[in-house]
């Protein structure tokens, strides 16, 4: 739900509009692997279009019975969430407890066969640029999530993109052996 707005935006190749080049680049190679169809089979995605954006990459799985789990949360996410989110549920992480974007609109991907993508504020202050884009397990149905996931300080609307890019830098490991 873009709560910012008060609605969730819908996207698809006629009207993407990201306001960061990493949902671009994620959402560009899941639409190459599209091929006609609504979702893509995990197996398909070119990893590596989308590896500077990995530190922001996770993928859910959706079960009936347990909700959404985690099966894979990049490095930028670990940080953000304060714990590794691989195999947890949703419910288990603390920010994606209440916050649309992580299940409301990651069913919203499932069950309509789209893309969704927006932003919140959440709860903690900082603007919250996501991306849901349904797949495969099996390449029979959707019930797996790819997700794009942005923490920005609150204030960064102004440059999202210099914001996500400083970010980025304080979370290279390298970066911090040089200092």
């Amino acid at each position: 739900m873009d709560t910012m707005r008060g609605r969730m935006r819908e996207t698809g190749p006629a009207t993407t509009r990201f306001q960061l080049s990493g949902q671009a680049r994620v959402y560009n190679a899941w639409t190459d692997c599209c091929a006609g169809r609504a979702f893509i089979d995990r197996a398909e995605l070119n990893m590596a279009r989308i590896a500077p954006e990995m530190a922001h990459v996770s993928v859910l799985s959706r079960n009936e019975e347990e909700g959404f789990r985690f099966r894979l949360a990049g490095s930028g996410l670990r940080q953000v969430f304060a714990c590794d989110a691989r195999g947890r549920r949703l419910n288990e992480v603390k920010l994606c407890i209440g916050d649309e974007a992580w299940a409301d609109a990651s069913n919203q991907a499932l069950d309509h066969l789209m893309a969704v993508e927006g932003r919140t504020i959440t709860s903690d202050g900082r603007i919250h640029y996501w991306l849901r884009l349904p797949m495969s397990s099996s390449g029979k149905r959707a019930d797996m999530v790819l997700c794009h996931d942005r923490y920005l300080p609150l204030g960064a609307e102004d440059d999202p993109e210099a914001a996500a890019r400083a970010l980025d830098q304080a979370l290279r490991l390298d970066a911090s052996v040089a200092a």
